[in-house]
């Protein structure tokens, strides 16, 4: 079963729609916004799984650079 907005369904029948698609309207919103809202969760879980991935990647490259540059001055210490 659908939910509905029961406000924008009483601004409808105000505005003059007829009750059966001033409901059916009020269920597509109603719909649309759930939609939404799983779209936003699913993005803040995307984001908080790219944030540990981006944090792994700086301190790869953090220890490359650190490595590469021990390597750099050992070979022109000889």
């Amino acid at each position: 079963m659908s939910t509905m907005i029961t406000e924008l369904y009483k601004a409808l029948v105000e505005a003059g729609a007829t009750d059966d698609s001033a409901q059916q309207a009020a269920k597509a919103v109603a719909d649309y916004d759930q939609k939404i809202g799983n779209v936003e969760k699913q993005l803040m879980e995307i984001r908080h799984e790219m944030s540990g991935k981006f944090t792994l990647l700086q301190w790869m490259i953090g220890f490359s650079l650190a490595l590469n540059t021990a390597i750099l001055l050992k070979l022109m210490s000889t």
